[in-house]
This record gives structure tokens, sequence and C-alpha cells, in this order.
């Protein structure tokens, strides 16, 4: 039997890196995010005891790299 499951594509704000002149000022753009998608996970998981597969987009840490090298 398979249990019942919810999938939920999250919208959120990115806020790129490209702009960011060190690897700690990007890290600390990043960590401003997740700390925004700790929130979202969280308020998600409220009131289901349903198994949850939480979508987010492409890049939604970093935004699409422009000029930056792999």
């Amino acid at each position: 039997m398979i249990l019942p499951w919810q999938a939920t594509c999250m919208q959120i704000v990115t806020r790129i890196v490209n702009k960011a002149a060190t690897r700690d000022e990007a890290m600390a753009i990043v960590n401003k995010s997740l700390d925004r998608w700790i929130e979202l996970i969280t308020g998600s998981a409220r009131g289901t005891e349903l198994k949850r597969v939480l979508l987010f987009p492409e890049f939604a840490l970093t935004g699409f790299p422009l000029w930056e090298s792999a």
C-alpha cells in the first residue's frame, strides 16, 4: 500500500550572489536565504501527517550564473 503524500512547489525571492565581492559576502547572502527556507519548510510541515516533497526553483539560493566560472 502506498501512503498518501503531498508535493509543494515553493515560490521564493532569490537573492543573487553575482554582485558579491567575496566568498564570505556570497555565503552571507546564501545563509540569509536558507534562514527563510527553514521558516517556509517549518511552516509547511504544521498540521499534516502526510509525507511531503518540497520543490524549490533551480538556482534559487544563488541566482543564475552570469559571468562566474565553475
